[in-house]
């Protein structure tokens, strides 16, 4: 069995150990930052990124004094991982560079090996994780619905 143990949501404190076990990424959130500037960020994002087609290339009257589309501030990241029938909640024990709000899709693969477990929670550190090529379309065509989801849950 190579998949994450079906009692690991009630393990208080113990290291995931054996066979590597790949998990998958069904949700990730920013919890180091406040929801208001995550949303503030993600709007400009989307006006900048003119959906409707309605900035043309050519056109000398843009604003050259936008610069570029900023990133998300980086706090600590909370990720909700699946391994075969179990869902299990992570964090950022150190930081990851590799796993970005709004650049990292839902659905990226993540090999676990000798994670330490604590309240049922992961808690993820660059030696503890591999991250595969992998991922699955369908959960990135949803991402950035469910990110606005949590932002409008936590805002209230």
């Amino acid at each position: 069995n190579t998949g994450l143990p079906q009692n690991i949501c009630t393990i208080k404190r113990a290291r995931l150990t054996g066979p590597p076990c790949l998990v998958e990424i069904r949700a990730i959130r920013d919890i180091g930052n406040s929801a208001f500037s995550l949303m503030s960020v993600r709007q400009n994002c989307m006006d900048r990124a003119d959906p409707a087609g309605l900035v043309r290339e050519d056109e000398e009257d843009v604003e050259e004094d936008e610069g570029p589309v900023p990133n998300y501030p980086r706090g600590m990241l909370r990720l909700e991982l699946s391994g075969d029938f179990t869902t299990v909640k992570a964090v950022e024990y150190k930081s990851i560079p590799q796993l970005k709000l709004g650049v990292t899709p839902l659905g990226y693969k993540i090999l676990l090996k000798d994670v330490q477990i604590r309240r049922g929670i992961l808690f993820l550190e660059p030696e503890t994780i591999e991250l595969e090529v992998h991922q699955a379309e369908d959960h990135e065509a949803m991402q950035n619905e469910i990110f606005l989801r949590s932002l409008r849950r936590r805002l209230g």
